[in-house]
């Protein structure tokens, strides 16, 4: 990683990658930097002096390469702070995108744009595919392929990424704890991510035993009635998803992964 706030390094760091790029056919279209807090190695990222010296050296790079540069960043501390540091990082880069998802469906949405409108959500999943084996080990070596998912489908699964509702918080507390319980390892769709998955017959048990009726009628037939509004709230929010595995079905929460912000400067 090249200490763009040190001028010679990155003098260096681009007559290195013209030097490896030389007999190159294509250009380079996009340079990527992981993360920015390490590209600015020597400063702060919550002081505007280092982070408008970082955004020259970053100008440098654009100019000498003719090429788009993104950073991977990380948010704030604080609920709803997509982006940790200087208020420029926002004000400076032409496109800022959340990303937001840890297993599923992901979502990327576009908070600022400076060419076009912002507020535009992308859907994703990772494919998992196999490469081949590894030649010394022997294991299999793998990577992902992206498939890109419906935008309504998207923004269904950005909504779902706000807290549980007060409605459903028991049967949030009910799944986690059925989950620690008897979860499983599980893979949607056979090569999906990875979920921790509990089969809905233990969610159901912990269910009735939990369940607090009002006093007054059956309590069993309120605890059967709000146990099924509230699964089917819950899906069509998008909190939960499940499927059928070996003749019973599964559930498993969708979790909101923290935020990660990219751009271009």
């Amino acid at each position: 990683m090249a200490r763009l706030l040190d001028v010679q390094d990155t003098k260096d760091f681009i007559a290195a990658v013209k030097l490896q790029t030389a007999d190159w056919a294509v250009p380079i279209r996009v340079m990527a930097f992981d993360t920015f807090n390490r590209a600015i190695v020597g400063g702060s990222e919550s002081e505007g002096k280092d982070v408008a010296r970082l955004l020259d050296a970053d100008g440098r790079i654009k100019d000498a390469f003719a090429c788009a540069t993104l950073y991977a960043h990380h948010p704030g501390k604080a609920e709803g702070n997509d982006l940790r540091g200087h208020s420029s990082l926002m004000g400076d880069t032409d496109v800022n995108a959340v990303f937001c998802g840890a297993s599923g469906t992901r979502t990327i949405e576009i908070r600022k744009q400076k060419d076009d409108e912002g507020g535009g959500v992308f859907g994703y999943s990772l494919r998992q595919i196999e490469l081949g084996s590894h030649e010394k080990t022997g294991e299999i070596v793998t990577s992902c392929l992206v498939d890109w998912v419906d935008g309504e489908i998207a923004r269904s699964v950005r909504s779902a990424g706000k807290p549980w509702p007060r409605g459903l918080t028991l049967l949030h507390d009910i799944i986690t704890a059925a989950v620690l319980e008897s979860g499983i390892d599980h893979r949607p769709d056979g090569n999906g991510p990875a979920v921790k998955a509990v089969p809905l017959e233990d969610i159901r048990a912990l269910h009735k035993r939990q369940f607090l009726g009002s006093g007054d009628g059956d309590r069993t037939a309120a605890e059967r009635q709000a146990f099924t509004r509230n699964i089917k709230r819950a899906r069509d929010m998008r909190l939960i998803a499940g499927e059928a595995v070996g003749g019973r079905e599964i559930i498993w929460t969708t979790t909101k992964q923290l935020l990660t912000v990219t751009g271009t400067a």
